[in-house]
C-alpha cells in the first residue's frame, strides 16, 4: 500500500497539537537540481498502517457486529426519568410532548465546543415505544450545555475514499464516518467527525423498535491526485501508460539501468548527463509502458491532515514520485517503495542533484458530508 500510516487522532483520544500548513509550489516543471530535506514536528507521528486501521475501524462497513457493542450494556435504551439526566428536561417540557428516553455526553473539538449531549427522544411523548428522533447538545467551552437550541442529527454518512494514482492503481480505500445535523433554527446543515458518536447512535437504533429513525447513507468515493501529488476529487485514470516519455535527445548515459520491483510494479530506473552542461538527469520507466522513460522530478513524502480541527481527524502518510514525460505531461505515482529507492539513488554518486526531495510535505483538507474533499488554504 502507498498510504503507509494512517491514523484517527480521535479514536484513541490522544490528539495531537499539530499545526500544519500547506507547502505551495507554483512550479511545475520539477526544475529541482538540488536535493532538499525539511525537517517537521509531523514526521515523528506516530502512526497505525492503513490496513491496521481498516480492520480495527468500527465504522466501515454496513452492520455492527456483537464484538463491537462489547463495552456497552444490551439494553441500551434506559428509560430514564428527564429529570434524572443532568436537567436536560429543561428543554421546555412545558411547551413540548417530547420525552428524552436516555443521554450520553461525548467530548469533542471545535470552536468555544468541549462536548456534545446525545438525546434520544420521543418526540410523541411515549415511553414505551423507544426513539424517534436524536438531537446533538453542545456544551462550550465552559462545560455549559445549551439545552434549549439542540440540533436534530439528520443522517450518518460513510464514506470511502478509493485513492488511485496516476498508474491507474488502487492504493486502498480510506474510510470516514460524517454525522449530518440541521441546528436549531438553522436553514442549513452540518456535519462533522465524530466517530464515538456516530457509533454510539448506530448501536442505539440497532436495539431501538424503530430502525428508520435516520438513514445510514454509503458514499463511494475515488480520490486522484494532482501534478503535485495532492488529493483532489476523482481520479486522472492511468495515465501513465498513455504518456510518451522524456525527450532524451542531447543527453548520455552515465550508469547501468537498475531495476526497482515496487509496491504496484516493476520499474527500470537510468541514469544520464546532459551533453551541454554535464548536469544529471534520472529516469523512470514502468514494465507496462515499454519504451518510455519518464524524468524523475520530485520524490515527496506527504502528511495529509484531513479534518483535524474534529475529534476523528485523520493523518494520512505517503510517498509519491512526480514525473516528467514528453511536453507538459506530469504523473505521479504512489509506491512507497520506488521513492525509497529513489531517495538511495539521490544521495549516491549516479543520481545526486538529479531530482527533488522533500519529506513532511503537509497538507490540510476538509471533507464535506457527502464525500467531496478540498484543500484548506
Amino acid at each position: 500500500m502507498a498510504i503507509t500510516p494512517v491514523m484517527s487522532l480521535g479514536l484513541n483520544g490522544n490528539n495531537y497539537n499539530t499545526s500544519f500548513t500547506g507547502r505551495k509550489n507554483n512550479n511545475d516543471g520539477f526544475e529541482y537540481q538540488s536535493n532538499e530535506f525539511s525537517s517537521k514536528k509531523a514526521s515523528a507521528l506516530k502512526a497505525v498502517p492503513l490496513m491496521t486501521l481498516l480492520a480495527m475501524s468500527p465504522l466501515n462497513t454496513a452492520n455492527i457486529n456483537a464484538s463491537e457493542i462489547a463495552d456497552f450494556p444490551e439494553d441500551m435504551i434506559e428509560l430514564v426519568e428527564t429529570s434524572d439526566v443532568n436537567d436536560i428536561s429543561s428543554v421546555s417540557a412545558a411547551a413540548s410532548s417530547k420525552v428524552i428516553l436516555a443521554s450520553k455526553q461525548f467530548p469533542a473539538k471545535g470552536q468555544n465546543i468541549s462536548g456534545y449531549i446525545v438525546n434520544l427522544v420521543n418526540t410523541e411523548g411515549r415511553r414505551g415505544s423507544g426513539f424517534d428522533a436524536i438531537e446533538l447538545v453542545t456544551i462550550d467551552a465552559n462545560g455549559i450545555a445549551y439545552n434549549d437550541m439542540p440540533a436534530t442529527v439528520k443522517a450518518i454518512n460513510k464514506i470511502n475514499f478509493n485513492i488511485v494514482s496516476d498508474d491507474g492503481i488502487s492504493q486502498g480505500v480510506l474510510p470516514m464516518t460524517k454525522i449530518v445535523s440541521k441546528p436549531n433554527g438553522l436553514s442549513v446543515e452540518l456535519s462533522m467527525n465524530n466517530d464515538p458518536i456516530a457509533k454510539y447512535i448506530q448501536q442505539q437504533i440497532a436495539n431501538n423498535p424503530n430502525k428508520d429513525v435516520i438513514p445510514v447513507n454509503v458514499y463511494n468515493r475515488t480520490l486522484g491526485l494532482t501534478p503535485s501529488a495532492t488529493f483532489q476529487n476523482n481520479s486522472r485514470g492511468n495515465i501513465l501508460d498513455k504518456s510518451t516519455g522524456y525527450n532524451l535527445t542531447g543527453y548520455t548515459r552515465t550508469a547501468p539501468t537498475k531495476t526497482i520491483v515496487g509496491d504496484n510494479g516493476t520499474y527500470k530506473i537510468s541514469f544520464y548527463k546532459n551533453n551541454a552542461d554535464n548536469k544529471p538527469l534520472v529516469t523512470c520507466e514502468k514494465t507496462t509502458n515499454p519504451g518510455n522513460q519518464f524524468r524523475v522530478g520530485l520524490v515527496i513524502d506527504h502528511i495529509a491532515n484531513i479534518d483535524k480541527d474534529e475529534y476523528s481527524s485523520i493523518v494520512a502518510k505517503y510517498t509519491s514520485t512526480l514525473l516528467q514525460g514528453n511536453g507538459t505531461t506530469k504523473i505521479v505515482l504512489m509506491d512507497t517503495k520506488l521513492g525509497n529507492e529513489l531517495k538511495k539513488y539521490a544521495k549516491s554518486s549516479d543520481g545526486k542533484s538529479a531530482f527533488g526531495m522533500f519529506t513532511g510535505w503537509d497538507t490540510d483538507y476538509k471533507v464535506f458530508g457527502k464525500g467531496v474533499i478540498t484543500q484548506v488554504q
